[in-house]
């Protein structure tokens, strides 16, 4: 999953696009939305990328055989 092409960060403003799990209930950004409105986005799959910047791989990860989909979360 990757920002729209359209998509451009406000300069000084913290990034939106990924709240990590280890991190979202600390940040003071997502606080809020992870306390009172979370949900479970049901899908076949995600992208997940890895690297420094300018040589990012990107990685795809898939459900289970035996599951119908991955079940990424969202707040």
């Amino acid at each position: 999953m990757r920002p729209p092409l359209w998509w451009k960060k406000a300069q000084g403003a913290p990034s939106t696009f990924n709240a990590p799990a280890q991190t979202v209930a600390d940040k003071p950004i997502f606080r809020s939305a992870f306390k009172s409105r979370r949900c479970v986005i049901p899908a076949s799959g995600f992208y997940e990328s890895t690297g420094g910047k300018g040589a990012k791989a990107p990685h795809y990860f898939w459900a289970a055989p035996d599951a119908r989909h991955t079940r990424p979360a969202g707040a």
